[in-house]
């Protein structure tokens, strides 16, 4: 499978990334599209921690909690490029946003645990929440990078305005910046 290397990253991803919404519904259907893209070539896996929270009062991340138990089984973790996004609302409460420091720093150590890793290659931010200012949001996700928790980070369903705000913020300090945008229906 043809790969490509992320601008401002080391990470070179096959063309096709699996989308992990449904891993996990039907496990055995999951782990056969799972072995079938690994053994094709592809290498960059994307889950979220709310994929699978589908149920009313929160409910599992079954996606990130199928995708811990099968790279843990198949141990190929050091063969796939593997992101997660975190700062998303929860069902019950859509209309409320969780993009502070401290919902970023539960979901993404919530995540770690689910997927059964240390790190993640890429770390999105689901939604935005234009009361907290991109300095909390970039300092909060510099430091993930510094702790080794996440390589790299982007946003994802974030308007032009805050992503340019948040990038000159990161040049100016000279600190770690989005080194993607994740537009929905990508």
């Amino acid at each position: 499978m043809k790969k490509l290397m992320i601008p401002k990253t080391d990470l070179k991803v096959s063309v096709l990334c699996l989308g992990g919404g449904p891993h996990g519904t039907d496990p055995k259907e999951s782990e056969q599209v799972l072995d079938y893209y690994l053994e094709a070539g592809g290498n960059f896996i994307d889950t979220a921690n709310i994929y699978g929270r589908w149920k009313p009062g929160g409910g599992k991340a079954v996606s990130e909690l199928f995708l811990g138990e099968y790279i843990k089984r198949r141990r190929c973790r050091d063969q796939i490029i593997l992101d997660t996004k975190g700062a998303a609302p929860h069902y019950d409460t859509m209309h409320t946003p969780r993009v502070s420091r401290k919902d970023i720093l539960h979901d993404i150590n919530d995540s770690l645990k689910n997927l059964q890793t240390d790190y993640v290659d890429f770390y999105w931010l689901h939604h935005d929440d234009e009361n907290i200012s991109v300095e909390e949001i970039i300092d909060t996700l510099g430091d993930l990078v510094k702790e080794g928790k996440i390589r790299y980070f982007g946003c994802s369903n974030w308007n032009t305005a805050r992503i340019k705000e948040a990038l000159e913020y990161s040049r100016k300090r000279r600190i770690p910046e989005f080194a993607g945008n994740q537009i929905m229906y990508n």
